[in-house]
């Protein structure tokens, strides 16, 4: 009998979501590079369906995301890394978007203080 999906799998599927909504990444092309339906992959991103951990790689790899992110929100430990709702990412995205770059450093620089980390600890700027 194949293990049910749970709650854990449900925040996994958020996450992955979340991800790829952020890139403006479409479903299809994500289930196409990990090779499986649209309608499967959309299964894991509802927590329908369990993701496989090579597949959950692979998702990762196709979203250019660290795994970790992925797992946010899974364990205490992880609360406070949760990722933004896709909404939040998709409005501030475009809000940068928008904007020339020397304006986007200085929103990002203003994000970084309101989070009260620093740009050491942030993921490199993808070049």
């Amino acid at each position: 009998m194949k293990p049910r999906a749970d709650a854990t799998d449900a925040v996994i599927g958020r996450n992955v979501a979340a991800a790829r909504t952020a890139r403006g990444i479409r479903r299809a092309l994500v289930a196409e590079a990990i090779g499986v339906t649209v309608q499967q992959y959309q299964k894991y991103e509802t927590g329908g369906s369990r993701i496989s951990a090579s597949r959950l790689v692979r998702i990762a790899e196709a979203l250019g995301v660290p795994i970790s992110d992925l797992f946010a929100g899974t364990s205490r430990a992880s609360e406070k890394r949760r990722l933004p709702s896709s909404r939040a990412v998709t409005r501030a995205t475009a809000l940068l978007r928008a904007m020339p770059e020397r304006q986007q450093e200085l929103a990002v620089d203003a994000l970084t203080i309101i989070a009260g980390t620093t740009r050491s600890t942030l993921p490199p700027d993808p070049k």
